[in-house]
């Protein structure tokens, strides 16, 4: 487990940087829970404020987690502030746009495909239930995780460290082996281990168990702030093992970053510290 204790230490160096980000993706969903719980009532200014403030909101989160873990690779466990990690992190701001969107429009569609399959040919209508409709929503993307679990960690470690683009990063990934990184894998299962456990409760026993709407939100936003954590542990994880392989990548593009290094050649001093 010394990896794992590494980055905790980076974290725990670093807590207020770390703050600021799971603030920012903590507010993202309180104004989506505003949005979903106002929208009956209509309110023409509320409904088209809250949903600009969710995306400003997930811009700067999307920045700050950008730039975190670009300084993380540069500075390792030296505290940066506010403004050098949205610099840092608009560099990275389009491509994990484009990255997010080869993802999730795939997943989106053979999600629907599959689904409309599913109700129609294997489960019959008149049989469904909403236990069966959870279990599908719910594995699915769990099944897609497990699956794609090389591309999840590594194409955005890899856009971090090296600075390339998109599709670069799906060139360069299969040079890495996650054989290599066991403490990273194990931790990634038990974070899907984590939110898989955290869904199952929600839908079977928060809602029964809670006397009020107010211990079911608590319940859930602390559930998201262990697995939100846990996520950012992986992602400082991935960015420190690619940055270990030694990889030498020539993008022609100059390093407008915190030490201006040679973005053509990676070390592995930070994954020793």
């Amino acid at each position: 487990m010394t990896e794992i204790k590494k980055t905790l230490a980076i974290l725990k160096v670093r807590w207020p940087e770390v703050v600021l980000i799971i603030g920012a993706g903590l507010l993202i969903i309180i104004s989506s829970r505003l949005l979903t719980a106002l929208r009956p009532k209509s309110i023409r200014t509320v409904s088209l404020v809250i949903p600009f403030l969710s995306v400003l909101f997930l811009l700067i989160q999307t920045l700050l987690r950008c730039g975190f873990l670009r300084t993380v690779y540069l500075e390792c466990s030296k505290r940066q502030s506010l403004l050098v990690l949205l610099r840092t992190g608009m560099r990275f701001l389009w491509r994990m746009f484009v990255l997010h969107l080869i993802y999730s429009l795939p997943f989106m569609l053979s999600f629907l495909l599959l689904s409309k399959l599913v109700y129609k040919y294997i489960i019959p209508s008149n049989t469904m239930s909403p236990h069966i409709v959870f279990l599908f929503n719910t594995l699915y993307p769990v099944c897609i995780s497990l699956a794609l679990i090389k591309l999840i960690l590594l194409i955005p470690a890899l856009i971090i460290v090296l600075g390339c683009t998109v599709f670069d990063s799906f060139k360069l990934f299969r040079r890495y082996k996650l054989s290599d990184a066991k403490e990273l894998v194990l931790l990634y299962f038990a974070n899907i281990a984590i939110g898989l456990l955290g869904s199952i409760l929600s839908h079977c026993f928060w809602g029964a168990t809670c006397s009020t709407a107010q211990s079911q939100y608590i319940l859930r936003t602390g559930f998201f702030l262990v697995t939100y954590f846990i996520n950012l542990m992986i992602a400082v994880m991935a960015v420190r093992f690619v940055a270990s392989q030694n990889l030498v990548f020539d993008n022609h593009e100059p390093s407008n970053d915190l030490n201006f290094e040679d973005l053509q050649k990676y070390t592995n001093r930070n994954y020793k510290e």
